[in-house]
């Protein structure tokens, strides 16, 4: 389907539910699969699929409280913002946006190749991120005093031309994170501030516990470990590994459990 505005379905002031949806190959102007405007509606179950628009491919979101669980957003592209999902907040009302359980892999976009997020700050919750590419934000672009919440996400494999592999804050910009893993992204992991709430690994590879990064968790790290015992870890890079702020037998154990070779 082709429409001037959205491409599926557009949910203007809606309150419905869409449960096991497939949006594929749609196009629009603004949200290729699925356009949300001060609405609350739940999408449950669904997937978004090669959508394209010039701003949030698979869903675009401004104002309202939508409800967004266990989705899939798989190679949409958009030739702006937002290549999975977009979302800003209309006039003065703020968008209350809630993500949990659902999966960007593979968008694209010009800046937030999975998500892009102005003026507002919506949750994430066990949400992966994975092989999305931007100039930047590969993974998030957050703009204009934009601090989402993200809780338990993962951010692997994405890319940007510029910065901001994983995530890209704007300067007003500064998301919390916790128990968040983000790693491998291209060129870096975190450009810009963000608020450290505990548990979280940023490192510029993935396999937790090779310390001197070597391929392999084995004695050399577990002697870095020893090393930094006791202390906040930041004398031996990624050493904190469960990331709560101190160098303990946690994290000991931890690295036990990932002796060998990395996967």
């Amino acid at each position: 389907n082709h429409a001037w505005y959205c491409g599926g379905i557009n949910m203007e002031g809606s309150g419905s539910s869409l449960v096991q949806c497939v949006f594929e190959g749609n196009s629009g102007e603004q949200g290729g699969g699925v356009s949300s405007s001060q609405g609350s509606p739940s999408l449950i179950g669904c997937a978004f699929i090669e959508n394209n628009a010039a701003n949030g491919g698979g869903l675009w979101v401004d104002g309202g409280s939508p409800t967004v669980d266990g989705c899939s957003f798989l190679g949409n592209s958009v030739s702006n913002l937002g290549g999975g999902i977009y979302v800003r907040t209309k006039n003065v009302a703020d968008t209350n946006l809630s993500v949990t359980n659902c999966s960007f892999v593979a968008n694209s976009a010009r800046l937030g190749g999975a998500a892009y997020v102005l003026e507002n700050s919506p949750l994430f919750e066990e949400c992966i991120f994975d092989s999305n590419s931007a100039d930047r934000g590969g993974g998030m672009f957050n703009l204009s005093s934009s601090s989402p919440t993200l809780t338990n996400c993962t951010f692997t494999s994405n890319s940007a031309n510029v910065n901001g592999g994983g995530m890209y804050n704007e300067v007003s910009s500064s998301p919390t994170l916790t128990g968040c893993f983000v790693c491998d992204n291209e060129p870096d992991q975190i450009d810009g501030s963000w608020s450290d709430a505990g548990g979280n690994w940023v490192e510029t590879y993935c396999c937790r516990g090779d310390l001197d990064q070597n391929g392999e968790v084995d004695a050399s790290d577990l002697g870095l470990l020893i090393a930094a015992w006791n202390t906040d870890g930041s004398i031996v890079d990624g050493s904190d590994i469960n990331g709560d702020g101190s160098v303990s037998a946690a994290d000991l154990g931890l690295l036990i459990g990932a002796w060998g070779p990395c996967p």
